[in-house]
């Protein structure tokens, strides 16, 4: 049997993965595309492994992405979602992925469909075909290309989590424009500890601190800066930066750093200030590099939290390792202990 090439990228949009493709690199016919698809991904799979395949086994990366230049003219291009299922042979085209919109723009960009700036951020207008919706997409670009680290992490839910595992009385305040903490609180299940959500995604807008609540955990876009970041700080007892093994997002904490120590409350030590390191493979270079960082910082880090699936694939079900008492999550529990004891 003789080989198909075909150009994909196999990539990652918030809690999600999938197989992105050319539309003009597909069979025009839906039949023979989605079969084409089904095998590129290793479905149906009896043994629900996806060994065959791109896949990775569970509802959160087994999906596929087709993009085209799009004809209509308040659109770049268009986006096709479809979710395979693991063990099944139809493909769901009938709604939407958030995650994997969020890699849509990126790679637009990189396949030439779109023009970027050297520097700066990029606009990608997105139709999604599937629910009929137009999607304005901002991505970062440096030096002409997709900037493909950042400093966007979902940490917050993992504090709730883990302190309202205890009975404490928990409020998760969204304080980012995306509102991820606020789709996760909308996903979390019946069952497990109950979190209360606050939305202070609004530009300028901190919101009312409520009564009845032992904690407030403010998850905050890692681009704060000013007013914004005075009026959050003051409603802190402690403030955490999480910060990957990258070059940008070291650069990006420095930055965040360096801006907030002239604030009142930060500069008198009446708030604790203490930098995580997060998503980390203990031998890689990049962790070495984030060592190196640390120490020019002069400030280690309060733990080292491993980049671990399992977070991803919780945070799509609304849930935190927190929530799971098997032993299993035991080891990835026990790198937060020293994170909780800073705010005991």
């Amino acid at each position: 049997m003789s080989r198909i090439r075909i150009p994909a990228a196999w990539m990652r949009g918030g809690t999600s993965k999938g197989l992105f493709l050319l539309a003009a690199d597909l069979p025009d016919e839906p039949a023979a595309r989605d079969a084409l698809l089904l095998r590129a991904i290793g479905s149906p799979d009896p043994y629900g492994k996806q060994i065959d395949g791109l896949g990775g086994a569970t509802s959160s990366t087994s999906k596929v992405v087709i993009v085209a230049p799009s004809a209509r003219p308040d659109c770049d291009v268009d986006y096709l979602f479809g979710q395979v299922p693991v063990g099944g042979t139809a493909i769901d085209w009938s709604g939407n992925c958030g995650n994997l919109s969020a890699a849509v723009g990126p790679f637009a960009i990189e396949r030439g469909l779109v023009a970027c700036p050297r520097d700066g951020s990029a606009t990608v207008r997105i139709w999604q075909a599937n629910i009929g919706k137009r999607i304005l997409a901002h991505v970062p670009v440096r030096g002409g290309a997709v900037c493909e680290e950042g400093d966007f992490l979902l940490d917050g839910v993992a504090f709730a989590a883990a302190l309202a595992g205890r009975g404490a009385r928990v409020a998760l305040v969204d304080a980012d424009a995306q509102k991820s903490a606020m789709r996760w609180l909308r996903q979390r299940p019946v069952g497990v500890p109950v979190i209360a959500g606050l939305d202070w995604s609004s530009k300028g807008d901190v919101g009312e601190v409520p009564r009845g609540f032992d904690w407030l955990v403010i998850d905050a876009p890692g681009a704060l800066r000013g007013g914004r970041a005075e009026a959050l700080i003051a409603e802190a007892g402690t403030v955490i930066a999480p910060v990957l093994p990258s070059y940008f997002d070291a650069d990006s904490t420095r930055r965040f750093l360096r801006d907030i120590e002239a604030i009142k409350r930060i500069r008198k030590g009446k708030v604790g200030l203490h930098v995580l390191a997060n998503r980390v493979h203990p031998n890689q270079r990049a962790t070495l590099r984030l060592r190196d960082f640390f120490a020019g910082l002069g400030q280690e880090p309060i733990a080292w939290i491993s980049d671990r699936a399992a977070y991803g694939e919780l945070a799509e079900q609304g849930l935190a390792i927190f929530d799971r008492h098997q032993r299993a999550f035991a080891p990835m529990q026990a790198q937060w202990i020293p994170v909780l004891s800073a705010l005991d």
